[in-house]
């Protein structure tokens, strides 16, 4: 056998052990950094509010208001519901 067709099985083999190894590696990568989503502070940032309906019966008649638990300010006045 040539030296040129043993260099050329060689590589061959290198090239066949090495690159599964690495594109794994990216592709873990990747999906790790689609998986989060962080802000500048690499906290976790919510990506909608958090809305809440409070009840309350009052003079026999049943209110509710909105309410939004992330900027933790009422979003409604008190609503008549029957």
């Amino acid at each position: 056998m040539s030296k040129k067709k043993l260099w050329v099985g060689a590589a061959l083999t290198a090239l066949t052990l090495v690159l599964p190894y690495s594109g794994g590696a990216q592709l873990e990568h990747f999906q790790a950094a689609e998986a989060v989503i962080a802000g500048e502070s690499g906290t976790i940032v919510p990506m909608r509010d958090d809305l809440v309906w409070y009840y309350k019966t009052e003079n026999g008649k049943k209110y509710r208001r909105l309410y939004n638990k992330t900027t933790k300010k009422w979003l409604t006045d008190w609503i008549l519901c029957s």
